[in-house]
């Protein structure tokens, strides 16, 4: 089912609760996946690393719900691709940590392709307010484009400009 702008916002505040659950997994408990994950328990370092990972979802997460605009939206997108990135690297040269860096890679993209969904969603009231603001121009006597042509026309009659 194809969505429109206006559910946009509450799609990135859906897509913050996800991540916010995860945060909370990695958050408070950071081997959960080690036993399915990696051949060994985390240590202590391991753990540590998962509970940031965890602090900077739940962050995410946060400013997302108070701003669930584009600009956010694309910020989160671009620290999603950079954590991705990172995984991928990590899978590349370390193979006790591969299988868990290409799990969390897979879910960095996921995040990453929701959000930029969201984002595009989310922007569409704002091109539809340009398109506004232009047609309030035309009305004061400016230059208006003609939608079925795609020239400028006068505001007078629709006379294409030339």
């Amino acid at each position: 089912m194809r969505r429109g702008p206006s559910s946009a916002p509450s799609e990135g505040i859906r897509l913050s609760g996800v991540r916010a659950v995860l945060g909370l997994v990695h958050l408070l408990a950071p081997g959960l996946a080690s036993r399915h994950l990696v051949s060994q328990p985390f240590g202590r370092g391991s753990r540590v690393a998962v509970r940031a990972l965890g602090v900077r979802q739940l962050a995410q997460a946060l400013v997302t719900v108070g701003a669930p605009n584009t600009a956010v939206l694309s910020l989160g997108v671009g620290a999603d691709a950079a954590h991705g990135a990172s995984m991928l690297t990590l899978a590349l040269f370390s193979r006790r940590w591969r299988r868990a860096a290409l799990v969390e890679a897979l879910i960095a993209t996921a995040f990453a392709s929701v959000g930029a969904a969201v984002a595009v969603r989310t922007s569409a009231p704002a091109a539809r307010a340009m398109v506004s603001a232009l047609s309030v121009g035309a009305s004061r006597g400016l230059p208006s484009l003609n939608l079925s042509s795609g020239e400028p026309t006068d505001e007078l009659g629709g006379r294409p400009l030339a």
